[in-house]
């Protein structure tokens, strides 16, 4: 299948139907299994994946503990709830460790910058598919936090959803998830650039008998190496640090 431009690829979400999300997901894994490294964050389909998943996972979601709907609940806040249930007795320990490792993360504060964290450490651990299968257990949590329009409370579509992310963990990813305070605003990882700046100065100091005070300071052109010439009774000393100093 062709790739189509993110725009056409991600329309209109929030208004698409299950069919059209899980289609949607259909595609952005097909392009994500076409690469041949690991997939990082610079990754062209990284975004695109991560907003069409988070759709499936909103789409029909509840808001059971919000205040007349205002303050929406999100799909972290079943996520982390999962701990609390032991399906026969057993509970999964890499997705517990997944859990703590957004719950201590201190630059996610909010349930929508964790639930978003959460699927870039699901996807590094291989357990994308996890949680929604530890949900599918239990039919009562389950209706506690979908509506019956949702993709995880119909067998159907839950299945494939499942059956997908189960796919995801053949890709390998290497994902950022220590650093992730734009969570909240975007997907889109911000482009970081490191950018050495050299402030060279040049600080003129009077010195007269044992005391000393600061006659000037500018900048210097250029850096020098470590060495000092002397003019008359003041010297001045260029260091490697790129410092300057005239006294």
């Amino acid at each position: 299948m062709m790739a189509t431009s993110r725009s056409n690829l991600l329309r209109s979400l929030n208004d698409c139907t299950c069919e059209q999300i899980l289609q949607e997901l259909k595609v952005v894994i097909a392009l994500l299994q076409q690469s041949t490294q690991r997939v990082e964050d610079d990754h062209i389909y990284l975004a695109a994946f991560c907003e069409v998943l988070e759709a499936a996972f909103t789409k029909g979601l509840k808001s059971p503990n919000s205040l007349f709907g205002i303050n929406k609940d999100s799909y972290w806040n079943w996520i982390v709830s999962l701990d609390q249930y032991y399906f026969n007795n057993k509970h999964n320990p890499v997705l517990q460790k997944a859990i703590e490792e957004v719950t201590s993360n201190r630059q996610v504060h909010t349930p929508l910058s964790r639930g978003r964290c959460f699927i870039r450490v699901a996807l590094n651990a291989k357990i994308i598919s996890v949680p929604v299968e530890q949900l599918a257990k239990n039919h009562k949590l389950t209706s506690y936090w979908y509506g019956a329009d949702s993709i995880i409370s119909q067998d159907e579509y839950k299945k494939l959803l499942i059956s997908l992310l189960f796919e995801v963990t053949a890709v390998d990813f290497s994902l950022n998830y220590q650093h992730c305070s734009f969570l909240d605003e975007t997907w889109i990882i911000p482009v970081r650039c490191l950018f050495i700046l050299v402030f060279l100065f040049v600080v003129s100091v009077i010195s007269e008998n044992s005391s000393a005070a600061i006659e000037n300071i500018r900048h210097a052109s250029l850096p020098c190496r470590s060495s000092y010439t002397s003019s008359g009774n003041r010297k001045r000393l260029f260091s490697s640090t790129g410092w300057c100093f005239t006294w």
